[in-house]
């Protein structure tokens, strides 16, 4: 399938199957038989994106992750925050996420009954992180109202 579809000259696939097996044993093909061709990848969940990590593959999109910061950011705005408090927050979970999966890959791979001890930290500095940033703005927020009108 890979060779009539032109993969000896390609310089990529993206693969975006609906199901987690066949997703992998076609990235496992393609980096045998097309070990030049870059890989992205459409991961069902994390523990998928840890597959493919094993595999060599260094892009992946979590299939259903998008949709939850999406949700997350609603749900922020149901609580009350304005849009762009909400939509702040959703971007920093996402760096967050983004800036400690290899950690947690590597957590994973070496230690497994680590892994749920690590994850449960990553979530609770990522609440201090949200809440920090909460009060650092509103502290800049207050200074500003305090400075008076600059245009008196």
């Amino acid at each position: 399938m890979l060779e009539s579809t032109g993969a000896a000259e390609a310089k990529l696939i993206i693969i975006c199957l609906g199901e987690h097996e066949p997703a992998r044993e076609l990235v496992t093909l393609a980096r045998k038989h097309y070990p030049h061709l870059e890989i992205a990848v459409a991961a069902e969940d994390r523990r998928a994106v840890y597959e493919f990590m094993d595999l060599g593959v260094v892009t992946m999109r979590r299939k259903t992750f998008d949709s939850a910061l999406a949700l997350g950011q609603d749900a922020l705005q149901l609580l009350g925050y304005d849009r762009y408090e909400a939509y702040r927050l959703m971007r920093l979970f996402r760096k967050k996420d983004e800036d400690t999966l290899p950690e947690r890959y590597r957590i994973f791979t070496e230690d497994g009954d680590g892994y749920i001890s690590m994850y449960r930290q990553h979530n609770h500095e990522l609440a201090e992180l949200m809440v920090k940033d909460q009060q650092t703005d509103m502290d800049e927020l207050d200074k500003a109202w305090a400075g008076g009108n600059p245009y008196e």
